[in-house]
């Protein structure tokens, strides 16, 4: 178990190279999207920033809380893009997309705020 502080420089999960990503994408600004080493996971066209916050679907837990979510993600507030791409990886492996300008998403869940997944994907139970 390595030290609680330490982080990577830079964490990537495997929807940020999905091809199904990059399709959508790809599909969406007109041009191809390419892994981004400092800033926005992704960059298209050398301009448009995708940050890239991807989430499974719920299941069930051995806490007494309930029902828990993997994947979750917080605003912090100093995320660089002009995008969020929300990736909802559901059990089956498919993927579930939604794009959303920067002023929208920070409007809808706050500077330093949680994402509430069910907000952007209302079919998560």
């Amino acid at each position: 178990m390595g030290h609680r502080k330490y982080r990577p420089s830079r964490y990537e999960h495997p929807t940020e190279t999905d091809p199904r990503v990059f399709s959508y994408l790809e599909e969406h600004f007109g041009g191809v999207p390419k892994v981004n080493e400092n800033g926005a996971d992704l960059i298209i066209g050398g301009e448009v920033r995708v940050e890239v916050k991807a989430t499974k679907e719920w299941h069930k837990s051995t806490h007494s809380r309930g029902p828990r979510r993997r994947g979750r993600f917080c605003f912090h507030g100093y995320e660089s893009c002009d995008y969020f791409l929300f990736v909802l990886v559901r059990e089956n492996g498919r993927l579930q997309l939604h794009l959303e300008s920067y002023p929208m998403a920070i409007e809808r869940f706050g500077i330093s705020g949680t994402i509430n997944w069910a907000r952007v994907f209302p079919t998560i139970n």
